[in-house]
């Protein structure tokens, strides 16, 4: 049996790390579903806010990863025209197109522009990785207000199927799109983080936190550092933080906050990790922390709880009733005194009620995330089956 050709649109794509999210999502796509499609990808020649292109890789030519066994375009900046993309999807003649992300001109905007012209016969779907919420749109507003009125007018998503990751996304796309028919609502499917040996101690008035995201506004860093500043004396709190700086102004109000910390609070930078290359040992963490803004979906936090690391976040995300299933908590970012409390109540946890929440966070996830059921729902997707 033929495998379907599936052609990826995606920005980033390794050995890009910092973009973080579509990375994760594509990489989980291709290890659970390598064996059943025939994927290849089209992406940038560069990680996200980089100058320059990736060293020792072949630009503007399908290569093959053999890690992933899947093909691979790297444009360059010169090669990012209508022309080269219509000549990839010609000679790669995919039944698929998976488009990530609306707001791209070379990677959404062409693939689907393509598609109305009526220049290509293969089915084109559209996911839009988070970026249709209020929170992603209000960043230039006026802008993407304008390109949704364009592209409503010209009826470019005629004809489009959609990919939703979650209910929020789905009703995103029938304000943005006018459009309710012909969408799948799958969630991503999470990369499962690496068990570890090591066995974290609980002490009474100790705590170790993990923040591991990208350092700019969205992901409200601010938050935490605020929130630590008023934990009481009486607790001995230690952050440390993994992430690329990607708003510098917003890093410089984040240093303020934490030159100003309290003596029984330690906060400590470790720089930008390549989740890909190496990894951060969850499991050396009481808990991980991320009060952001919005989350599509949230890898880190799949992550965080697939290693039995329970998780402080803001309830901007799918993972909801994390207290009330001992998986940890999900709090309004708007009541900061609120965050102090519930990591004082973390510090506060013994070694026994500490394990119950490692125990419940593993629990957790198992329970919202069966990896054979969405793989189906993929692959039906991708078949024009319904889910």
């Amino acid at each position: 049996m033929n495998k379907i050709k599936v052609l990826v649109f995606v920005d980033w794509f390794l050995p890009a790390y910092k973009a973080g999210g579509p990375i994760t999502s594509m990489l989980a796509l291709i290890q659970n579903l390598g064996n059943e499609l025939d994927i290849v990808i089209v992406t940038g020649d560069r990680d996200i806010a980089d100058t320059s292109s990736f060293k020792g890789v072949l630009l503007d030519k399908g290569v093959i990863n053999s890690n992933l066994n899947v093909k691979i375009y790297y444009l360059s900046k010169t090669w990012r025209r209508f022309f080269t993309i219509s000549q990839i999807i010609k000679q790669e003649e995919p039944e698929v197109i998976y488009v990530n992300g609306v707001f791209s001109f070379w990677f959404s905007f062409f693939p689907v522009l393509i598609k109305r012209l009526n220049l290509i016969s293969a089915k084109v779907i559209v996911c839009p990785r988070g970026m249709l919420g209020d929170t992603t749109v209000n960043v230039k507003k006026f802008k993407k207000e304008l390109f949704f009125s364009f592209i409503r007018v010209l009826k470019l998503y005629k004809n489009i199927t959609w990919h939703a990751t979650n209910s929020d996304e789905k009703d995103a796309i029938g304000l943005r799109f006018l459009l309710t028919d012909d969408v799948y609502t799958i969630p991503n499917i999470p990369i499962v983080g690496q068990t570890s040996s090591i066995v974290i101690d609980k002490e009474i008035g100790n705590l170790s936190l993990l923040f591991y995201s990208r350092i700019l506004p969205i992901k409200n860093l601010e938050l935490v550092l605020k929130a630590l500043a008023d934990v009481n004396s009486a607790y001995r709190v230690a952050l440390d933080i993994y992430g690329p700086i990607e708003d510098q102004n917003y890093w410089q109000k984040c240093i303020s906050l934490i030159m100003d910390s309290p003596p029984h609070i330690q906060v400590n930078y470790k720089g930008a990790v390549n989740a890909h290359v190496e990894q951060v040992d969850f499991a050396s963490y009481h808990f991980m922390v991320l009060p952001t803004l919005h989350e599509n979906y949230g890898h880190v936090i799949a992550e965080s709880l697939s290693c039995g690391c329970p998780v402080i976040i803001s309830e901007n995300t799918p993972w909801t009733n994390l207290e009330s299933n001992t998986a940890g908590f999900s709090i309004d970012i708007a009541d900061s005194r609120l965050w102090t409390q519930k990591i004082e109540k973390c510090a506060q946890m013994n070694a026994h009620e500490y394990a119950s929440f490692k125990d419940g966070a593993r629990k957790y996830f198992d329970f919202k995330t069966d990896i054979e059921s969405l793989k189906k729902n993929y692959l039906a997707m991708f078949e024009g089956k319904n889910v």
